[in-house]
């Protein structure tokens, strides 16, 4: 496995117009296309090597995650005993949620 490598960049400050720009750059001096400021707060990114089945969620399993935000591997019979432990007959609505990489890379970066 090869070490992580790791990136300087910059990014805008500004609070224009209400929250920040959210824009990057990878030299100091460079202006923010949102508003014009320099983008000189600076921070790391580590780029980290990919490792399949290093994290949490495994690829070939469903998870469910409660209202009470618990993440857990769901088999069927979890499924079955859930809806008789709360007597839940035809409220059940399913919802499938797609998260790619580029979409947790950017809530990452985002301060």
């Amino acid at each position: 496995m090869q070490p992580p490598t790791y990136t300087n960049f910059y990014r805008c400050t500004s609070s224009y117009p209400r929250d920040r720009c959210h824009n990057m750059a990878n030299g100091p001096k460079s202006r923010c296309p949102c508003c014009t400021s320099v983008m000189d707060s600076n921070f790391t990114f580590a780029n980290l090597p990919n490792k399949v089945g290093g994290g949490f969620v495994k690829e070939t399993v469903t998870y469910m995650i409660t209202d009470d935000l618990v993440v857990g591997p769901l088999p069927t019979k979890s499924i079955i005993t859930l809806l008789n432990k709360f007597n839940v007959k035809d409220v059940v609505k399913e919802k499938v949620i797609v998260v790619g990489i580029n979409k947790v890379k950017e809530y990452f970066l985002v301060p």
